[in-house]
């Protein structure tokens, strides 16, 4: 249905953007490991983390010489400035996801559709009364709570989509 494919396409601009596309398009364990081969190399708390086999240790070496320098600089700087800032790739996953949904509904301004592709989803959630989905899927408690919300309807008037 159109209400879904705009949905869908309003999702997966937002999963392509560049703060997201790691997160969206690598396999969870994979971009797990990227992320703490960032760390080792420019985390101050990871730089001369001990009992890492040499293998971890000659990626990060690798990722930061293979880094432009600014860029590298700048990322050490950020590290530095909140060295107990914790790192979570599932979280950060989940959260993308949640945002690129966001952006689906805005785009589309079709609550019914983007339920049904978050449902048509989750093999779980197939089947289930609305109720009953709600309580097993924190994905659909936020979109229709993004729905319900001003937020919701700045975004939609800020793309010209209502008058």
């Amino acid at each position: 249905p159109l209400g879904q494919l705009r949905f869908a396409v309003g999702r997966a601009l937002a999963l392509t953007q560049p703060a997201a596309l790691f997160a969206s398009g690598m396999q969870p364990a994979a971009f797990a490991r990227l992320l703490q081969t960032i760390l080792r190399a420019f985390h101050p708390r990871h730089l001369r983390q001990r009992g890492l086999d040499e293998d971890r240790r000659r990626e990060a070496d690798d990722l930061r010489r293979a880094f432009p320098y600014k860029a590298g600089r700048r990322l050490g700087e950020l590290f530095r400035e909140r060295p107990d800032l914790r790192f979570d790739s599932a979280a950060w996953r989940h959260a993308m996801h949640l945002s690129a949904n966001r952006v689906g509904l805005a785009l589309s301004g079709d609550l019914q559709a983007a339920v049904a592709q978050v449902v048509a989803d989750e093999p779980a959630l197939r089947g289930m009364a609305l109720t009953e989905a709600l309580q097993d899927a924190p994905a659909l408690r936020d979109l229709l709570s993004f729905a319900a919300s001003d937020a919701y309807y700045a975004c939609r008037a800020k793309l010209g989509l209502i008058g």
